[in-house]
């Protein structure tokens, strides 16, 4: 199946928009459509009668299924804020930690070369579970 980027990753944005497992999308290998399912927007597409455990579907990830949580900013400090790191790690074990954790980086100058590398990092995952799921993406 060939599918466009920005489709898979509307998808992805849209499952992760919210915590896992409250928004869903399916994607119909053979078509190419993508369904989607949310108890926080009411939206309701996928029907009923569709057997997902079938190959012709595959389940678009949430951030967190993808390791694109509270791991991703200690992958920037170990490359950006090594001093920082234990810091930043701290901010992820109470709630906040993104808040916190952005401050930091606008103190350091650093919230641009996050944004790139999270938007890379993030497209570069993606990529790859592309591929994992034999999904080839157009150029």
């Amino acid at each position: 199946m060939k599918m466009k980027y920005t489709d898979i990753e509307m998808a992805f944005d849209f499952v992760s928009s919210g915590p896992s497992e409250q928004s869903y999308a399916l994607l119909d290998k053979e078509t190419g459509k993508i369904y989607y399912d949310s108890d926080l927007s009411g939206i309701f597409e996928i029907p009923n009668n569709i057997d997902s455990s079938l190959q012709r579907y595959v389940s678009i990830p949430h951030k967190i299924d993808l390791g694109l949580d509270q791991h991703l900013p200690l992958l920037f400090c170990e490359e950006h804020l090594e001093d920082n790191l234990i810091e930043v790690y701290e901010y992820f074990l109470n709630k906040g930690g993104y808040r916190k954790f952005k401050e930091l980086l606008r103190s350091k100058a650093l919230l641009e070369k996050w944004y790139e590398f999270e938007n890379e990092y993030e497209k570069s995952v993606i990529l790859d579970w592309c591929k994992e799921k034999n999904i080839e993406i157009l150029a």
